[in-house]
């Protein structure tokens, strides 16, 4: 007969007890760090998932850049083709304007304002024949020729209240008005002591100005330009040739400048 297995006690009992405890304790680690690996493999796709997201931001970021780039180095191209457009329009506008020239302070009524043949022969007579004639002394002119022949028409411009209106007139020939702008420092009438009291009269400190100042015609582009240049303190003089602003700075007043372009910016033109 096999022997007879050893009657459990009360501490064999208690070891099973506590072993199966133990079991138990053990059991319920294994799932929680099963539920931990669960959970750190959650996280490792998650972050492999973020990683690609990463990428492929960096990889859209990175075009996106290129594009953008692509974009402003075309919208710089637009704006220097523009702005050749707009220098190329104010040209071509200011050539237009080679035909014609203004004259200041002369005086005139209601009724020479409403015919330009009066305004062109008053123009002509006051401001313009003294020039010719000196032109004809020089020997740069054969003759004087008449208003009729010089002139295509004037007329005046809306002016000041009070103060004689700025007239245009319009030459028929582009070197008969390079002539007098040429000749009228010589010879165009200046303010002197002679001049009669009253209306007009001329002070010490406007002795030697022109009497009737010649100006060019120019666009209005032109003019604010040439405008801003001469009232900048770093500017000794300021005028214009055929349309081009020309100055000189109080740096080097022997050093003639002139307006390449006139959308650049003041401090571009004067540096």
């Amino acid at each position: 007969m096999p022997p007879k297995a050893p009657p459990k006690t009360q501490k064999n009992d208690e070891e099973d007890s506590s072993l199966y405890d133990m079991m138990k304790s053990i059991q319920l680690q294994l799932h929680g760090m099963s539920e931990k690996l669960e959970k750190i493999d959650s996280i490792e796709s998650d972050v492999k998932g973020l990683k690609v997201l990463l990428n492929d931001l960096k990889a859209e970021n990175k075009q996106l850049k290129a594009e953008a780039r692509e974009s402003e180095r075309k919208l710089a191209d637009m704006n220097e083709k523009n702005n050749q457009l707009e220098n190329r329009l104010h040209s071509l506008e200011q050539h237009h304007r080679g035909w014609s020239a203004r004259v200041m302070n002369i005086h005139l009524t209601p009724e020479d304002e409403a015919c330009n043949f009066r305004v062109r022969d008053i123009v002509y007579n006051s401001a313009l024949r003294p020039i010719l004639e000196g032109a004809v002394n020089q020997k740069i002119l054969t003759h004087v020729p008449t208003a009729e022949n010089l002139l295509e028409t004037a007329h005046v411009l809306p002016g000041k209240a009070g103060q004689p209106k700025p007239i245009i007139m319009r030459f028929y020939n582009r070197n008969m008005r390079d002539i007098i702008f040429k000749m009228k420092k010589q010879f165009a009438p200046r303010l002197g002591s002679s001049t009669p009291s009253g209306a007009g009269a001329s002070t010490e400190e406007d002795k030697g100005k022109f009497k009737y100042p010649i100006y060019e015609d120019l666009t209005r582009a032109t003019f604010l330009k040439m405008r801003a240049i001469s009232q900048d303190e770093r500017v000794k003089s300021c005028w214009t040739i055929k349309g081009q602003i020309k100055f000189t700075l109080h740096k080097n007043a022997n050093e003639v400048k002139k307006v390449v372009s006139l959308l650049d910016p003041l401090d571009t033109i004067l540096k």
